[in-house]
């Protein structure tokens, strides 16, 4: 899909867009004018109950035995996702010549998914942007991107040098 004349173009390099949630990431790659989805996965939420098959028997205040372990399935399944996550991103770095990454992943995801990422994607990154962009247009993520960026570093100087101009001419009045 083409990326519209205002926004950021990402000429003559390649951006890896990591849009992620809890257990489903997708990503998208920008470069020359344009950005496609190449890849997505979720990890499906097991059909059975967290407490199914576990029971105690107790009596006169003691227990006596219990049945098959309790597991924790927030981390069992937090743990599968970032590991195919890692994989994953792994094999984007290795068929391609990426120089930016752009992560979007809520303020608690973050920090786990860049603890689980490989060392060179790690380095990579350009900017984290905290959200549920999940099933989201990849328009709405490069103007997203092109907000936050040019408020950083200031992208916003006009592109008419008429504008320019009276911009200038009212910055001398002031």
């Amino acid at each position: 899909m083409k990326i519209g004349h205002p926004l950021i173009q990402f000429r003559n390099e390649q951006a890896l867009f990591i849009v992620s949630l809890v257990r489903e990431a997708e990503f998208y790659l920008a470069e020359n004018g344009r950005i496609e989805k190449k890849d997505g996965f979720e990890i499906p939420k097991p059909e059975y109950l967290e407490r199914e098959g576990f029971f105690m028997k107790s009596g006169h205040g003691k227990i006596f035995g219990s049945g098959e372990a309790y597991r924790d399935f927030k981390v069992y399944l937090e743990k599968k996702f970032l590991k195919k996550l890692q994989v994953k991103v792994g094999d984007f770095l290795k068929g391609r010549k990426i120089e930016a990454i752009y992560l979007f992943a809520p303020d608690y995801m973050a920090g786990m998914v860049l603890r689980h990422m490989p060392k060179k994607a790690c380095d990579m990154i350009k900017m984290c942007v905290y959200g549920n962009f999940i099933k989201r247009h990849p328009l709405e993520l490069v103007e997203r991107i092109q907000r936050l960026f040019g408020e950083s570093i200031g992208l916003s100087v006009p592109r008419k040098k008429e504008a320019w101009r009276i911009l200038r001419l009212r910055n001398m009045k002031a």
